[in-house]
């Protein structure tokens, strides 16, 4: 009694690893022709990070929030032009166009203006 239970435990961890392994596989075709967006937000006239800062990649339904020092990163995305907007309370919309390619680091920089212009 006491190996079988052995033998259909080890059989259940050999199942999981496979398919954690061929789900990496499948993962592995999506990553050569994606790739990322990496960028910061900060106040114009302070040049402090901006935290909880909504950035929308245009075109998509994807949307990130910048983390407390101002980063974000879209992963997955599809080398061509794109338009990203940055917006938070009390601030000025920005965007930019940006280029995304598989070979380049893609990297931007959002400033915010605060909507009194201080």
């Amino acid at each position: 009694m006491k190996k079988r239970s052995v033998f259909f435990m080890m059989f259940l961890l050999i199942s999981v690893v496979m398919m954690a392994n061929d789900g990496n596989r499948k993962n592995s075709g999506k990553s050569a022709s994606t790739t990322s967006l990496e960028g910061r937000v900060i106040d114009k006239n302070t040049g402090e990070y901006l935290a909880g800062v909504a950035v929308k990649l245009e075109g998509s339904d994807k949307v990130v929030y910048t983390d407390f020092d101002g980063n974000f990163k879209f992963a997955s995305v599809k080398p061509g032009e794109y338009h990203v907007s940055a917006n938070m309370i009390s601030y000025k919309d920005n965007s930019e166009n940006v280029k995304i390619s598989l070979k380049d680091e893609n990297k931007i920089e959002l400033q915010l203006e605060t909507l009194s212009g201080k």
